[in-house]
Protein backbone atom coordinates (compact mmCIF):
# COMPACT_ATOMS: atom_id res chain seq x y z
CA UNK A 1 0.00 0.00 0.00
CA UNK A 2 1.28 3.74 -0.97
CA UNK A 3 0.80 6.55 1.52
CA UNK A 4 -1.81 8.99 0.30
CA UNK A 5 -0.90 12.82 -0.76
CA UNK A 6 -1.97 14.97 2.34
CA UNK A 7 -3.58 18.15 0.17
CA UNK A 8 -4.01 20.45 2.84
CA UNK A 9 -0.38 20.71 3.73
CA UNK A 10 1.29 20.13 0.10
CA UNK A 11 -1.41 23.41 -0.56
CA UNK A 12 0.01 26.17 2.09
CA UNK A 13 3.37 25.33 0.70
CA UNK A 14 3.70 29.16 -0.88
CA UNK A 15 7.12 28.79 -0.92
CA UNK A 16 10.16 27.17 -2.42
CA UNK A 17 11.48 24.89 0.14
CA UNK A 18 14.09 22.81 -1.07
CA UNK A 19 16.97 21.45 1.41
CA UNK A 20 19.89 18.97 0.86
CA UNK A 21 19.15 15.34 1.01
CA UNK A 22 20.72 13.53 3.76
CA UNK A 23 22.86 11.55 2.00
CA UNK A 24 23.50 7.78 2.18
CA UNK A 25 23.31 7.58 6.09
CA UNK A 26 20.46 5.91 7.54
CA UNK A 27 17.67 8.13 9.35
CA UNK A 28 13.74 7.25 10.64
CA UNK A 29 10.92 6.83 8.64
CA UNK A 30 9.14 9.46 9.46
CA UNK A 31 5.02 10.56 9.30
CA UNK A 32 3.48 13.41 9.65
CA UNK A 33 0.57 13.42 12.49
CA UNK A 34 -0.34 16.87 12.86
CA UNK A 35 -0.40 19.99 11.17
CA UNK A 36 -1.76 23.17 12.99
CA UNK A 37 -2.55 26.33 11.04
CA UNK A 38 -2.80 29.74 12.67
CA UNK A 39 -4.61 32.23 10.52
CA UNK A 40 -3.49 35.42 13.02
CA UNK A 41 -5.99 38.42 11.06
CA UNK A 42 -8.46 36.01 11.36
CA UNK A 43 -7.51 34.28 14.87
CA UNK A 44 -8.36 30.98 13.46
CA UNK A 45 -6.25 28.05 14.51
CA UNK A 46 -6.94 24.88 12.39
CA UNK A 47 -5.46 21.52 13.23
CA UNK A 48 -5.44 18.76 11.55
CA UNK A 49 -4.70 14.65 13.59
CA UNK A 50 -3.50 12.11 10.79
CA UNK A 51 -5.02 8.35 11.67
CA UNK A 52 -2.91 5.49 10.77
CA UNK A 53 -3.26 2.04 9.83
CA UNK A 54 -0.65 -0.75 10.88
CA UNK A 55 1.13 -0.41 7.90
CA UNK A 56 1.73 3.50 8.68
CA UNK A 57 -0.62 4.63 5.63
CA UNK A 58 -3.24 7.72 6.40
CA UNK A 59 -6.74 6.22 6.74
CA UNK A 60 -8.24 9.35 8.46
CA UNK A 61 -7.66 12.99 8.95
CA UNK A 62 -9.71 14.78 12.37
CA UNK A 63 -10.01 18.53 11.10
CA UNK A 64 -10.45 20.64 13.93
CA UNK A 65 -11.08 24.92 14.09
CA UNK A 66 -10.59 27.08 17.22
CA UNK A 67 -10.96 23.44 19.33
CA UNK A 68 -14.00 21.98 17.94
CA UNK A 69 -14.02 19.24 15.45
CA UNK A 70 -15.49 20.20 12.26
CA UNK A 71 -14.92 17.62 9.75
CA UNK A 72 -13.16 14.11 9.02
CA UNK A 73 -11.17 13.36 5.84
CA UNK A 74 -11.01 9.50 4.71
CA UNK A 75 -8.96 7.63 2.78
CA UNK A 76 -9.52 4.55 1.01
CA UNK A 77 -6.71 2.92 -0.12
CA UNK A 78 -7.03 0.40 -2.68
CA UNK A 79 -3.51 -0.67 -4.52
CA UNK A 80 -1.98 2.38 -5.73
CA UNK A 81 -5.61 4.60 -5.79
CA UNK A 82 -6.90 6.86 -2.72
CA UNK A 83 -10.12 7.68 -2.42
CA UNK A 84 -10.28 10.64 -0.31
CA UNK A 85 -14.10 11.83 1.42
CA UNK A 86 -14.98 14.71 3.32
CA UNK A 87 -17.63 13.76 5.88
CA UNK A 88 -19.08 17.00 7.79
CA UNK A 89 -22.41 17.40 9.51
CA UNK A 90 -22.82 13.62 8.39
CA UNK A 91 -22.67 14.17 4.79
CA UNK A 92 -19.81 12.35 2.89
CA UNK A 93 -18.88 14.18 -0.35
CA UNK A 94 -15.87 12.69 -2.72
CA UNK A 95 -13.24 15.22 -2.34
CA UNK A 96 -10.27 13.70 -4.19
CA UNK A 97 -8.47 10.55 -6.06
CA UNK A 98 -4.61 10.23 -6.23
CA UNK A 99 -2.62 7.51 -8.23
CA UNK A 100 0.83 6.41 -7.48
CA UNK A 101 3.01 4.59 -9.47
CA UNK A 102 4.81 1.40 -7.75
CA UNK A 103 7.43 3.72 -6.07
CA UNK A 104 4.89 5.58 -4.45
CA UNK A 105 5.01 8.72 -6.82
CA UNK A 106 1.41 10.32 -7.96
CA UNK A 107 0.80 9.68 -11.25
CA UNK A 108 -2.13 11.16 -11.53
CA UNK A 109 -4.74 13.30 -8.91
CA UNK A 110 -8.41 14.88 -9.01
CA UNK A 111 -10.03 17.60 -7.53
CA UNK A 112 -13.57 17.57 -7.05
CA UNK A 113 -16.46 20.25 -6.66
CA UNK A 114 -19.62 19.40 -5.78
CA UNK A 115 -19.52 15.83 -6.95
CA UNK A 116 -17.36 16.75 -10.11
CA UNK A 117 -13.62 17.10 -11.73
CA UNK A 118 -12.87 20.63 -10.94
CA UNK A 119 -9.06 19.87 -11.76
CA UNK A 120 -6.52 16.91 -12.54
CA UNK A 121 -2.66 16.71 -12.29
CA UNK A 122 -0.74 14.04 -14.32
CA UNK A 123 2.97 14.07 -13.53
CA UNK A 124 6.03 11.53 -15.17
CA UNK A 125 9.23 10.64 -13.76
CA UNK A 126 12.64 9.56 -14.60
CA UNK A 127 14.17 6.50 -13.44
CA UNK A 128 15.32 8.10 -10.30
CA UNK A 129 11.96 9.30 -9.54
CA UNK A 130 12.69 12.99 -10.28
CA UNK A 131 9.59 15.27 -11.54
CA UNK A 132 10.05 15.55 -15.16
CA UNK A 133 7.06 17.29 -16.08
CA UNK A 134 3.31 18.34 -14.26
CA UNK A 135 0.34 18.59 -16.67
CA UNK A 136 -2.79 20.28 -14.63
CA UNK A 137 -6.14 21.11 -16.33
CA UNK A 138 -8.79 23.46 -14.55
CA UNK A 139 -12.40 22.88 -15.08
CA UNK A 140 -14.25 26.29 -14.66
CA UNK A 141 -11.71 28.07 -16.88
CA UNK A 142 -10.81 24.62 -19.37
CA UNK A 143 -7.48 25.73 -18.90
CA UNK A 144 -4.45 23.28 -19.04
CA UNK A 145 -1.05 24.32 -18.32
CA UNK A 146 2.27 22.13 -18.39
CA UNK A 147 5.40 22.30 -16.06
CA UNK A 148 8.67 20.25 -17.48
CA UNK A 149 11.66 20.58 -14.99
CA UNK A 150 15.27 20.42 -16.37
CA UNK A 151 17.76 18.63 -12.91
CA UNK A 152 21.50 18.73 -12.08
CA UNK A 153 23.14 15.88 -11.45
CA UNK A 154 22.33 16.01 -7.83
CA UNK A 155 18.44 15.46 -8.88
CA UNK A 156 17.63 19.35 -7.62
CA UNK A 157 15.46 21.47 -10.02
CA UNK A 158 16.91 24.11 -11.49
CA UNK A 159 14.53 25.26 -13.93
CA UNK A 160 10.77 24.64 -14.45
CA UNK A 161 9.42 25.81 -17.90
CA UNK A 162 6.09 26.50 -17.53
CA UNK A 163 3.69 26.51 -21.11
CA UNK A 164 0.46 27.56 -21.29
CA UNK A 165 -1.94 28.80 -24.84
CA UNK A 166 0.28 26.35 -26.79
CA UNK A 167 3.99 28.02 -25.66
CA UNK A 168 6.01 29.15 -23.30
CA UNK A 169 4.71 31.05 -20.63
CA UNK A 170 7.14 32.11 -18.40
CA UNK A 171 10.09 30.01 -16.63
CA UNK A 172 12.42 29.75 -12.95
CA UNK A 173 15.75 29.34 -12.56
CA UNK A 174 17.27 28.11 -9.15
CA UNK A 175 20.54 28.07 -7.95
CA UNK A 176 21.75 26.20 -5.00
CA UNK A 177 24.71 25.80 -2.39
CA UNK A 178 27.57 23.52 -2.04
CA UNK A 179 25.25 21.72 0.78
CA UNK A 180 22.43 21.45 -2.45
CA UNK A 181 20.15 24.27 -0.60
CA UNK A 182 18.17 26.82 -2.78
CA UNK A 183 19.91 29.68 -2.77
CA UNK A 184 18.00 32.08 -5.17
CA UNK A 185 15.02 31.84 -7.68
CA UNK A 186 14.44 33.83 -10.15
CA UNK A 187 11.14 34.24 -12.58
CA UNK A 188 11.58 35.41 -16.44
CA UNK A 189 9.19 35.75 -19.16
CA UNK A 190 9.15 33.64 -21.99
CA UNK A 191 11.35 36.64 -23.52
CA UNK A 192 14.10 36.58 -20.60
CA UNK A 193 12.67 39.44 -19.41
CA UNK A 194 13.08 38.85 -14.88
CA UNK A 195 10.43 39.78 -13.64
CA UNK A 196 10.55 38.12 -9.96
CA UNK A 197 13.76 37.11 -7.75
CA UNK A 198 13.60 35.59 -4.36
CA UNK A 199 16.47 34.71 -2.09
CA UNK A 200 17.34 32.08 0.71
CA UNK A 201 19.39 32.04 3.81
CA UNK A 202 19.93 29.52 6.22
CA UNK A 203 20.84 29.53 10.04
CA UNK A 204 22.01 26.80 12.00
CA UNK A 205 20.34 26.91 15.92
CA UNK A 206 22.28 25.57 18.29
CA UNK A 207 19.30 22.92 19.02
CA UNK A 208 20.18 21.49 16.03
CA UNK A 209 17.58 22.41 14.35
CA UNK A 210 17.69 24.53 10.75
CA UNK A 211 16.34 28.10 9.61
CA UNK A 212 15.42 29.13 6.38
CA UNK A 213 14.33 32.30 5.45
CA UNK A 214 12.96 33.51 2.24
CA UNK A 215 13.36 36.90 0.99
CA UNK A 216 11.49 38.96 -2.16
CA UNK A 217 14.58 40.56 -3.94
CA UNK A 218 14.67 43.74 -6.02
CA UNK A 219 16.68 43.10 -10.04
CA UNK A 220 19.59 43.50 -7.92
CA UNK A 221 19.67 41.02 -5.47
CA UNK A 222 18.85 43.39 -2.67
CA UNK A 223 16.40 42.18 -0.14
CA UNK A 224 12.85 43.81 -0.25
CA UNK A 225 10.86 41.57 2.17
CA UNK A 226 11.07 38.82 4.21
CA UNK A 227 8.29 35.82 2.71
CA UNK A 228 8.70 32.89 4.86
CA UNK A 229 10.61 31.31 7.76
CA UNK A 230 10.97 27.94 8.36
CA UNK A 231 12.60 25.60 10.78
CA UNK A 232 13.84 22.13 9.83
CA UNK A 233 14.77 19.39 12.31
CA UNK A 234 17.95 17.61 11.57
CA UNK A 235 16.44 15.17 9.81
CA UNK A 236 15.32 17.98 6.90
CA UNK A 237 11.17 17.11 8.27
CA UNK A 238 9.72 20.95 8.28
CA UNK A 239 8.80 21.62 12.25
CA UNK A 240 7.58 25.23 11.63
CA UNK A 241 6.87 27.72 9.12
CA UNK A 242 5.86 31.63 8.78
CA UNK A 243 4.22 33.00 5.88
CA UNK A 244 4.10 36.66 5.31
CA UNK A 245 2.16 39.31 3.19
CA UNK A 246 3.78 42.08 4.17
CA UNK A 247 5.13 43.72 7.46
CA UNK A 248 7.56 42.09 9.92
CA UNK A 249 4.37 39.89 11.52
CA UNK A 250 3.25 36.91 9.91
CA UNK A 251 -0.29 36.03 8.42
CA UNK A 252 -0.12 32.68 9.09
CA UNK A 253 1.89 30.11 11.11
CA UNK A 254 1.78 26.20 10.49
CA UNK A 255 3.57 23.81 12.89
CA UNK A 256 3.76 19.57 12.30
CA UNK A 257 4.09 16.97 14.83
CA UNK A 258 5.90 13.60 13.05
CA UNK A 259 6.26 10.16 14.64
CA UNK A 260 8.08 7.16 13.87
CA UNK A 261 7.11 3.61 14.10
CA UNK A 262 9.50 3.37 17.49
CA UNK A 263 7.74 6.18 19.00
CA UNK A 264 10.08 9.06 18.04
CA UNK A 265 8.26 12.22 17.68
CA UNK A 266 9.83 15.47 16.18
CA UNK A 267 7.92 18.39 16.96
CA UNK A 268 7.32 22.06 16.23
CA UNK A 269 4.26 22.09 17.67
CA UNK A 270 3.98 23.70 20.93
CA UNK A 271 1.10 22.84 22.89
CA UNK A 272 -1.01 25.15 24.89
Amino acid sequence: MKKPMIPVLTALMLISLTLASCGKKEVPKFYLAETVTTIHAAGQVNRTVNEFDEDWNVIAAVNYTNGQETSRTLYEITEEVTRITMVQNGVSELQGVTVTDKSGHTTHSEVYLSGEVSNTVDNTYDADGHLLTSERWIADQNLTSRSEYTNNEAGKKVREDVYSGGGLDHYTVYTYDEAGRVLTDTTCQSDGTETSWQKYTYEEAVDGTLIQKAYQCDASGTQQSLRAVCVYDKYENLLSQEIYMGGDTPFMTLAMRYVTGDGTVSSGITEE
